[in-house]
């Protein structure tokens, strides 16, 4: 599945500190991140992006932006997409 395999990827590229930290606001940074949630936050906000949602800026303070990862989520249904979400979600 295409999903998955952009998940695996954001996680190697956030494994190998290749990534960048965007803030949208000046709210505190969280002092611990957790690899698998910035992953799935990261996908989110990609999504939004590809489909023109600028609710994106109101949702998330800040991503983690993995390095040279071109993802595009436009051929990729919401159904879809947020059944990958609801399968990969921390418990």
């Amino acid at each position: 599945m295409i999903l998955q395999e952009y998940y695996n990827q954001i996680l190697n590229k956030y494994k190998t500190k290749k990534y960048k930290l965007l803030r949208f606001n000046d709210k505190p940074l969280p002092t611990v991140r957790e690899p698998h949630l910035e992953a799935q936050h990261f996908m989110m906000f990609e999504y939004m992006e590809d489909w023109k949602d600028d609710r994106r800026f109101d949702i998330f303070d800040y991503i983690v932006r993995p390095n040279n990862l071109d993802i595009n989520f436009t051929d990729i249904k919401f159904d879809d997409f947020l059944k990958f979400l609801s399968k990969i979600k921390i418990k």
